[in-house]
């Protein structure tokens, strides 16, 4: 790093799935044998030296002892060179981190949706870059108030959308802006069903299915259109089964109908994002696939099968996506800094130590329509399917300001 750009500190929020490989530990559940996302690449970006200094937030001295554990036997055992020698910090509700002498500079938030407002306030009052995995929070309101809180402090506020960093994705984007106007794109994302159980303290109860899942794919319509089309109605439908006892309740599928407008003419644009986490266990964890339509083409994109199979008696058959994340070692060593998961993650952490922001990056000031899709597809499901339209700012041709 140059001598302008400072190594900054990383303190994260939530130990759960995505960054440690832990469901939030509950014992019915099998035991992981992956380190997670987050944690893998932070060890890396701190043996590159793009940061500095790594603190994980625990609830609980237990689960503080479970994480430091798996870690060790996840990645300092498995990768050469990779140490997790990181500062595990206890507390009883994760949402003060000022209560610390030395607060570092950027907060990675990974916990329940609907913790994520809380914790990134105060993590920006403390003075703190923050990156927050999606969705950022799950009202519009909320959303601007961190964007002004963000604004007034001078920090970063982003989402790690990483579907912008895939390279297909991101190829596909370019495409479609190339295709004449928007017509349609019809998205589906899916669980299979044990996540419920995993996510059992908030899943269908705190938040649900769309604002976990078909946030990627309305974000990702959106920075395909950007400048030009916004969504102006939304009305939305679910399926729910209430599967077992073992399970919270809510909506087993939701399906999100939205109505784009053009910004030079009355033509008009739909999208269907549906998002389940009631599928079997098959050859991908998640099946992640697009149709998008314009005037003069179309695409066509499935995530899960980048046409890598593999099969092992200890594995079983799989459908491998190392564009994702690269897990398997080399000679011992991790070789995934060129994943785009692990990308979106180091491209915020050299924004916020003062490089210049990847074109790629999801900054909340630039993401308001997704909160507004995805708070208005709540309200329409609370109000039995009633299309809820999105009203924009008058001096601002893309900025919503009101759910009706």
């Amino acid at each position: 790093m140059s001598a302008s750009i400072h190594t900054p500190e990383v303190t994260v929020f939530g130990t759960g799935q995505y960054t440690t490989g832990l469901n939030s530990g509950e014992s019915a559940l099998p035991a992981s044998h992956t380190p997670g996302v987050i944690a893998l690449v932070l060890a890396d970006l701190k043996r590159r030296g793009i940061i500095e200094h790594v603190r994980m937030v625990c609830t609980s001295a237990e689960r503080r002892d479970m994480v430091k554990r798996h870690l060790r036997k996840t990645i300092d055992r498995k990768y050469r060179g990779l140490s997790t020698d990181f500062e595990f910090l206890v507390m009883s509700s994760p949402l003060k981190p000022s209560s610390h002498a030395s607060s570092p500079r950027i907060a990675v938030v990974a916990t329940p949706d609907d913790t994520h407002f809380a914790i990134a306030q105060n993590c920006l009052e403390a003075g703190m870059h923050v990156l927050s995995m999606k969705p950022l929070v799950k009202e519009l309101a909320q959303h601007y108030a961190l964007c002004r809180l963000s604004r007034e402090r001078g920090l970063l506020l982003g989402i790690d959308y990483h579907k912008r960093f895939d390279p297909i994705y991101a190829d596909a984007r370019a495409r479609a802006r190339r295709l004449g106007d928007f017509s349609f794109m019809a998205s589906y994302m899916s669980q299979p069903s044990s996540q419920r159980r995993a996510f059992s303290k908030w899943a269908g109860t705190r938040s649900d299915i769309s604002y976990y899942l078909n946030s990627h794919h309305v974000d990702y319509l959106a920075w395909v259109l950007e400048g030009c089309a916004r969504p102006i109605s939304v009305s939305a439908g679910a399926s729910s089964q209430n599967q077992g006892a073992s399970v919270a309740c809510g909506e087993d599928q939701i399906s999100l109908s939205v109505s784009w407008e053009l910004n030079d003419s009355s033509a008009r644009g739909l999208s269907i994002h549906s998002a389940s986490w009631i599928a079997p266990p098959s050859d991908a964890h998640s099946q992640q696939r697009f149709h998008y339509m314009g005037t003069h083409g179309e695409i066509t994109v499935d995530q899960a099968r980048r046409g890598y199979l593999a099969a092992s008696h200890e594995e079983g058959f799989a459908s491998v996506n190392p564009l994702y994340m690269r897990f398997t070692p080399v000679d011992g060593h991790f070789v995934g800094q060129d994943a785009y998961g692990y990308r979106s993650i180091e491209a915020f952490m050299r924004a916020a130590a003062g490089e210049t922001p990847s074109t790629s990056l999801a900054l909340a000031g630039s993401t308001m329509q997704v909160t507004a899709v995805l708070q208005a597809g709540r309200l329409s499901l609370e109000r039995h399917g009633q299309p809820i339209a999105i009203g924009y700012a008058e001096d601002d041709w893309s900025m919503p300001i009101s759910l009706t």
